[in-house]
């Protein structure tokens, strides 16, 4: 049976008086607890890294961590490198269960972005499932299918722990993927600049072509192949 529940209302609500009250959006788990009010446990938080890069994976993770007042993770994109993997090694060993999944540049061009960031976040929630299977899901605007219920608020790697520690596993995981990439395709930069559009990257694809793990289907790479189908 599919249960899906997108509380729409409860999370503009949230959103509504966030701003009227001039507050950032801070960690917590209010969206947990709405699931947990409705009998889902355990609830697992779902983010992924990559999905608007032009070359390399994208790459999800599912974290199901437990319960405490407070843990110090937030989005991935707010800190910096060095706290990104310090956390990573912490919710690795704090976690009650975690999974990461990946797709590949082939299958982002052959399903398209949407479809290939699904399969990695089924593919990291199998993972995770293999020690602890989550009957509830918090997603990053993730509308994900199956034996479970979700919340998919946007900016829930501001609003949720899990959803949080979720986004420093799987961006972690994949900037290490792209600097092991750069030793095989050195022509780009990717250490640099993990698969995005860089001015630097878009002049290196330019040059050199693009690579096999160039998303072949996303802009400018794709006008860049079809220019030189005509001269």
């Amino acid at each position: 049976m599919i249960v899906i529940v997108f509380s729409f209302r409860y999370f503009l609500g949230r959103l509504f008086t966030t701003i009227m009250h001039k507050k950032e959006l801070t960690p917590s788990w209010e969206y947990e607890n709405h699931l947990w009010s409705q009998g889902y446990c355990p609830i697992a938080g779902i983010d992924e890294a990559g999905r608007g890069a032009l070359a390399g994976p994208v790459v999800a993770a599912a974290v199901i961590l437990p319960y405490s007042e407070s843990y110090p993770y937030i989005d991935s994109k707010l800190l910096t490198e060095k706290k990104r993997e310090t956390y990573a090694e912490e919710i690795k060993q704090r976690a009650l269960s975690w999974g990461v999944g990946i797709a590949d540049s082939q299958e982002i061009d052959n399903y398209n972005i949407i479809r290939a960031t699904h399969m990695a976040a089924y593919r990291a929630i199998k993972q995770c499932a293999e020690r602890l299977e989550p009957q509830g899901l918090v997603t990053d605007y993730l509308n994900l299918e199956g034996n479970f219920a979700v919340l998919a608020p946007a900016k829930a790697d501001q609003l949720s722990f899990q959803v949080a520690a979720a986004s420093i596993l799987a961006k972690t995981t994949r900037d290490a993927m792209m600097v092991k990439l750069a030793d095989q395709y050195s022509d780009y930069g990717f250490q640099r600049n993990k698969g995005y559009g860089t001015k630097l990257h878009i002049r290196a694809v330019e040059k050199n072509d693009p690579c096999r793990i160039h998303r072949k289907s996303f802009k400018p790479i794709s006008t860049m192949l079809q220019s030189k189908l005509f001269t």
